[in-house]
């Protein structure tokens, strides 16, 4: 399933969340691939775009989170693709 997350933080916080990803990296959970990554050159915001497994464990999603969610807002919108949702809806 792909999820767009959107990673957000206060100006004040800049330079925290660059420190924590120079030094901790952005660590990807095993079976989850990154397929893009944007960052809002505004600088207060990053898209990430990743699909998961069907059946993603629960523990694995908390730990990827709490390792940022002090600095972080994390927003997480399962997505696909416009053409492949309309065959999906019922024929007017």
């Amino acid at each position: 399933m792909l999820y767009m997350t959107i990673i957000t933080w206060e100006p004040a916080q800049r330079d925290a969340v660059i420190k924590r990803v120079q030094t901790m990296g952005v660590k990807v959970p095993k079976g989850v691939k990154v397929l893009g990554m944007w960052a809002d050159l505004s600088g207060h915001r990053v898209f990430q775009l990743t699909d998961w497994p069907p059946v993603a464990d629960p523990k694995i999603i908390l730990e990827d989170n709490l390792a940022w969610t002090d600095l972080v807002k994390i927003e997480s919108v399962p997505v696909m693709q416009v053409e492949e949702m309309m065959k999906l809806l019922p024929k007017a």
